[in-house]
């Protein structure tokens, strides 16, 4: 029985032809249609330098039906392009790769029906573009990916396969990630950590659940407190809104209160930017401070405890009888409490009733909103 060899194009060979062009690369591979391409730690900085390319381009190559691998290759800080490529059966593996250029384009990029991989891989500030491009059937790793400061580009591709994103470092270096218009037939894992770009999955359609417990939009990318918007950004703030919503029912469809009620917290306070002047509602802008809109118990507490600290010492200037004040500022903060009735009978002036009133109104809010977020942290 004869042992069949696979052609296996690498080294100074496989550069020397992909040199000459496309049209003699798919010359190559319409000859070799089951071939191995082995571009491992290929010096593509090297050769763009000495070739003077201000583009290294793949563009419309067609690889043949094996393994193909650019592990540790490293191309520079030029752009590179494989718009148009097509790869076939076999894995794809990027890892360890060096891409620090402006703008990788993966565009219309088919990716074939093996595993693509690019783990460890690094890309330098600029744009990660996979537009349209298509996955087949093998899992896309991202493990360990570094992406420095750079927009993710997932719009309008086809993927049957697990895009496996969960272990991709430093998300909160991402200033955009979007899977607009993207169909996903299988799961998607996102970056774990705090995002400072919104992630974008309008007209998305996805077949199966997408978890967002380890997920968090950074303080950062929100407005806080008090903000005037310019005209010229009021439509991409309200783009940031409708990202935010689809968020919000995303999280609610699969059933994750917590992640719902925090992308609702976060679309709040990017919609004081469109109130008239930037001036949102006093009411709204105390849910937030005084609660983080239902989702923490901290700040109702500490709302507590200042009421109770602050009336205790009003009431101590009226007696001058310390433990009496502190006794009745304490009956007032917890006026559900049974005891706080013989409490509250404790003789004082006249003049301590407003206060007294004031104050149980006072503990009754941050009582309130402690209990809804005990309510929120229970249904999350």
């Amino acid at each position: 029985m004869t042992e069949q060899h696979t052609t296996v194009l690498a080294g100074q060979e496989v550069t020397d032809l992909w040199l000459e062009g496309r049209d003699a690369w798919n010359r190559w591979v319409q000859d070799n249609p089951i071939a191995d391409i082995d571009f491992s730690e290929t010096d593509f900085a090297g050769i763009r330098e000495q070739n003077q390319l201000a583009l290294l381009s793949f563009e419309g190559f067609i690889f043949p039906d094996g393994h193909v691998s650019f592990d540790c290759a490293d191309f520079g800080k030029g752009n590179v392009s494989f718009f148009g490529a097509r790869f076939g059966t076999g894995d794809v593996s990027f890892s360890r790769t060096a891409f620090d250029g402006d703008h990788i384009s993966f565009v219309e990029t088919d990716f074939g029906n093996g595993l693509v991989s690019f783990s460890h891989a690094r890309f330098g500030p600029g744009v990660i573009s996979f537009l349209k491009a298509r996955f087949g059937t093998g899992d896309v790793l991202f493990y360990r990916t570094v992406p420095d400061t750079n927009r993710l580009i997932f719009e309008q591709i086809k993927s049957e396969a697990c895009i496996l994103m969960g272990d991709l470092l430093h998300p909160e270096k991402l200033v955009e990630l979007s899977f607009e218009g993207a169909s996903l037939k299988e799961s998607l894992i996102l970056p774990k950590g705090t995002y400072s770009a919104i992630p974008d999955f309008r007209n998305c359609r996805l077949a199966k659940p997408l978890s967002f417990h380890d997920i968090q939009i950074s303080k950062r990318a929100a407005p806080q407190g008090l903000s005037i918007l310019e005209d010229s950004l009021e439509p991409e703030v309200e783009e940031d809104i409708s990202k935010l919503r689809l968020l919000a029912e995303l999280a609610e469809k699969n059933r994750n209160h917590r992640s719902r009620l925090a992308f609702r917290a976060t679309e709040r306070r990017f919609r004081r930017l469109l109130n008239p002047y930037g001036l949102p509602s006093p009411l709204d802008l105390f849910f937030d401070s005084a609660s983080d809109y239902g989702q923490s118990l901290l700040r109702p507490l500490i709302g507590l405890l200042l009421i109770f600290i602050t009336f205790a010492f009003l009431y101590n200037l009226d007696t001058g009888n310390l433990q009496k004040a502190l006794l009745y500022s304490a009956a007032n903060t917890l006026p559900v409490v049974p005891a706080s009735g013989s409490l509250q009978a404790l003789h004082f002036s006249g003049q301590n009733a407003p206060l007294a009133f004031l104050q149980q109104i006072l503990a009754m809010i941050f009582l309130g909103l402690l209990g809804l977020g005990l309510w929120n942290r229970w249904k999350g």
